[in-house]
């Protein structure tokens, strides 16, 4: 009787063993599963907190254009703001005025050259130079 109770006991130690073991595993995979959901969840969060700083910015950039165009309807009967705009963006200019037009230099302080022109052409140009 002492032998049928030692092979009982050694079957349940073995039950026991491999319900801890299955266990033990499916916390491990539950564990896993929630790390990934995790690291999801957060790339998600950064996502959207950058959409939100796009937008806020985008918000500032619209908010600063309409306070300009405000200023601009406000400042639209004003005969001197009229006149400014016709100089300056229409190049406008009243009777018996000179406009005088200056070339900026580019960043390295050079002046722009002119287009690069293919071999043919330059050899036109040079020969068109004897007719001049």
């Amino acid at each position: 009787m002492v032998t049928n109770f030692k092979k009982n006991q050694k079957g349940v130690a073995w039950r026991k063993k491999a319900i801890l073991a299955l266990a033990v595993i499916a916390a491990a995979i539950v564990l896993l599963v929630m790390v990934r959901a995790n690291f999801a969840m957060y790339r998600k969060k950064q996502e959207l907190n950058y959409q939100i700083n796009s937008m806020q910015q985008k918000i500032a950039e619209l908010k600063k254009s309409n306070e300009d165009l405000q200023q601009g309807i406000a400042e639209a009967n004003n005969d001197s703001y009229i006149e400014k705009v016709a100089r300056e963006e229409l190049g406008l200019q009243k009777p018996g005025e000179k406009v005088i037009s200056f070339v900026q230099a580019d960043a390295n302080g050079q002046a722009p050259s002119p287009p690069q022109q293919n071999f043919l052409q330059a050899w036109l140009g040079w020969i068109g130079g004897w007719f001049k």
